[in-house]
């Protein structure tokens, strides 16, 4: 379990700092220090380090901190969706508590509408019976 941690790490960390301008620019270093008209006997060597070591060596290593990399980021958007649905769910619940509250507040509104409606039919004076004159009376 140790040596896998260790290499996890190792796979991890060569592969961040394979993908860093820094070894941008040491390989071009690297690439370039034939072209010196001191250094023009050390093409071979050269080549033997970026061929054999760095595509050999490194190459499995990049390829597999990457997909430690995937991995990761792939259990952290899991979790993520898993969070999202739970807060989708306590939403959902939220809604529905204020709908309920919506229509129970709909409804004391017209019982306070249909109370307004009978304590104002209360409150008006009687009117009073109008006496028809009849033919009679004349």
């Amino acid at each position: 379990m140790r040596w896998k941690k260790f290499n996890d790490w190792i796979a991890v960390k060569m592969t961040t700092s394979f993908g860093s301008m820094n070894a941008f620019w040491t390989l071009l270093a690297l690439v370039l220090i034939p072209l010196l008209p001191m250094f023009s006997n050390t093409m071979s060597t050269i080549q033997f380090i970026s061929s054999g070591i760095i595509q050999l060596v490194a190459l499995p290593l990049i390829l597999t901190g990457q997909n430690l990399i995937g991995a990761s980021s792939e259990k952290r958007a899991i979790e993520d969706h898993e969070k999202l649905i739970k807060q989708f769910e306590e939403i959902k619940q939220v809604h529905n508590l204020n709908k309920q509250s919506i229509d129970e507040i709909k409804a004391t509104h017209e019982d306070l509408h249909h109370l307004m409606s009978v304590i104002k039919s209360y409150m008006e004076p009687a009117k009073p019976k109008s006496k028809r004159k009849s033919n009679l009376d004349a």
